[in-house]
């Protein structure tokens, strides 16, 4: 499992809660009715806003919920370090609260939902949308105190060093100021602040190291005091935390110098005091500060006490100085070898363990030769001796040098030929065409045999090939043809029969040739089709009028008859739509409908839609 806590997303407070929340209700809805509208359609355009927000809640609070570590899926390592921290109850009630408004935002989107179902006009739909939704927002509200604990968790979370709880480590512990961050950021690559006062280190820090091909990580706790469990405060608790439930070695720093203002006999007593916490656990004593005070200077009374307590506990004792970094990397690695042990013995006991990391192998030679004198052949030496070159000793790179260098060069391909009779014939031009012919219609040694069964063939069929009969081809072409009129005869007599066939105008040279080759003289009927397609005067204009001029008719007669006989030129409408003589009624109608059509200067949809500062009441 990842104990990254890094990626948990930020926690919004009440207020940003709820106008994420409403926000995209408005964005993601629609946001136009009317009372025209039916009522089915007004239902539904609430219920959707309804649902939308609640999902949109369950949403939001779902996240938090999955994203938040949960105290009895995770280690117990991470569950007493929160424990610590945070407080686990308060940590488990902020949870609680936001999944107990969870379930009260559902259960208020069905009540609502079930009541828009019986809503009756969009007056209702529309109280009962802002009930629902005044509801929702007033859980988010209680849920105020509860969104700015977990923000505050996930800040602290993301700060803590990501530390695996399964993997190789050595954890540093001892009294303030007595070198262990200053060792630390001498095995590892960790950068740990390092002052001449106590408490400079006030949480847990990781560093990692690498020894016999396995990364290893290093843990810097706190400095603990010598005091009941219950009195410690939260920066030493971290350092419990992590001796109590992390299956790595113990590295206790004693001060040897005594210039952390404690005692050797004090420090003896915190590992007393603590020492439960060791309990199958491979230990090491760290004598610090060896520069300032040799171990040969400390008195013997306390030089045996540290010895008898390193037997009793079956711990390594290492010295090491920071300032002059000795022993530092010995004591590194005496801890790893002692925590190699001790995790091979119990994989060893228990064969199920899962929590060990498979260590890669290295093979060596069983025969290995100590002695390996240099093997030089002697056509080597001999020339060495003799100072000549080799003429075949020219490799790629001698080659590319000499032509032009990297970029220039490239291997020719001729220098891929293999069994050359001839040495000189390698790098010869090999022609495309010679006296005019191709050179690679010669390479093949069977193409003129290819060429005489090619020419056989041919023979062949030519013998075998029989002339064609252009008079029986003319009888088939033919019966084919009449065959085909006769078909677009019965298709043109169906489509006359069902009054879809509309015949092509012919042109008069087809219809000339056609009679000509009946025998009829095509003359009469020439002069008739132009009589036919002549214009004619219209009668209403021209011979009417002037009998009626000659006749001594008046102004006001010529211009009825022009009146009456212009009607005759308009297309006849359909019966029954206008009335022969509609009423004034019938005609006021027909203004009203022929003045409905009308463009507005400012469209309605290019202006709906998002609402503004003024009124919601559309809405």
């Amino acid at each position: 499992m990842n104990y990254n806590f890094k990626s948990l997303p930020a926690v919004p407070t009440a207020k940003e809660l709820i106008d994420i929340v409403l926000s995209k209700t408005q964005r993601k809805t629609p946001t136009e009715i009317h009372p025209q509208m039916q009522i089915s359609r007004i239902r539904k355009f609430y219920m959707r806003k309804v649902k939308f927000t609640q999902s949109t809640i369950e949403e939001k609070l779902g996240g938090m919920l999955e994203k938040f570590p949960k105290l009895d899926d995770i280690h117990p390592f991470y569950a007493d370090l929160m424990n610590v921290l945070y407080d686990k109850d308060h940590y488990k009630l902020a949870l609680g609260h936001v999944n107990k408004a969870n379930h009260m935002v559902e259960n208020v989107a069905k009540d609502y939902v079930r009541m828009l179902k019986y809503a009756d006009s969009l007056y209702r739909g529309k109280t009962l949308k802002k009930a629902a939704l005044g509801r929702m927002c007033t859980i988010l509200k209680k849920l105020t105190n509860s969104l700015t604990y977990l923000e505050e968790v996930r800040k602290h979370l993301s700060r803590l060093p990501n530390i695996d709880p399964n993997s190789r480590s050595l954890i540093i512990t001892g009294y303030p100021n007595v070198g262990k961050s200053s060792f630390m950021n001498l095995v590892t690559r960790a950068n740990v602040e390092v002052q001449p006062y106590a408490f400079t280190t006030k949480s847990l820090f990781v560093g990692h190291t690498d020894y016999d091909f396995i990364p290893w990580q290093v843990i810097d706790t706190p400095g603990l005091l010598d005091r009941p469990l219950e009195q410690r405060n939260t920066v030493e608790m971290q350092g419990i935390t992590a001796l109590a439930h992390l299956n790595s070695c113990i590295l206790f720093f004693i001060d040897i110098s005594e210039t952390c203002t404690y005692k050797i006999p004090e420090q003896i007593q915190l590992f007393r005091s603590i020492q439960p916490l060791f309990v199958n656990k491979p230990i090491g004593i760290v004598l610090t500060k060896t520069d300032i005070k040799k171990w040969e200077e400390v008195d013997l009374e306390h030089r045996n006490e540290i010895e008898s307590l390193a037997a009793e506990h079956k711990a390594f004792i290492a010295q090491v100085s920071n300032e002059n970094q000795d022993g530092v990397m010995n004591c590194r690695n005496l801890a790893c070898e002692q925590l190699k042990a001790f995790r091979s013995q119990f994989k060893s006991k228990h064969t199920t363990a899962t929590y060990t990391r498979a260590q890669p192998y290295v093979a060596m030679p069983k025969n290995q030769i100590e002695d390996r004198p240099v093997n030089i052949p002697e056509s080597v030496l001999t020339q060495m001796q003799s100072g000549e070159k080799s003429p075949f000793s020219q490799n790629i790179k001698e080659m590319q040098e000499m032509n032009g260098g990297a970029g220039v060069f490239y291997i020719p391909p001729q220098e891929h030929f293999v069994d050359l009779e001839d040495e000189d014939w390698r790098y010869d031009v090999m022609p495309e065409f010679f006296e005019g012919k191709n050179v690679m219609d010669y390479i093949d040694p069977d193409i003129m045999d290819k060429l005489n069964d090619l020419e056989k063939e041919e023979e062949v069929l030519d013998d075998a090939h029989v002339p064609l009969d252009y008079d029986e081809m003319r009888e088939i072409y033919e019966i084919r043809r009449k065959i085909f009129l006769r078909r677009k005869r019965i298709q043109q007599e169906s489509m006359i029969r069902k009054g879809t066939f509309k015949p092509k105008r012919k042109e008069w040279s087809d219809v000339r040739e056609g009679l000509e080759q009946l025998g009829i003289d095509p003359t009469p009927l020439k002069d008739k089709i132009k009589e036919k397609r002549k214009r004619e005067e219209s009668p209403e204009f021209t011979s009417n009028v002037d009998m009626d001029i000659d006749g001594d008719t008046g102004v006001e007669t010529i211009k009825k008859r022009f009146r009456t006989k212009s009607k005759s030129l308009v297309k006849a409408r359909k019966p029954g739509t206008i009335k022969d003589n509609p009423d004034r009624e019938t005609l006021k109608h027909m203004a009203k409908v022929a003045d409905k059509k009308h463009f507005d200067t400012k469209p309605k949809h290019l202006n709906t839609g998002k609402s503004g500062i003024g009124k919601r009441d559309y809405r």
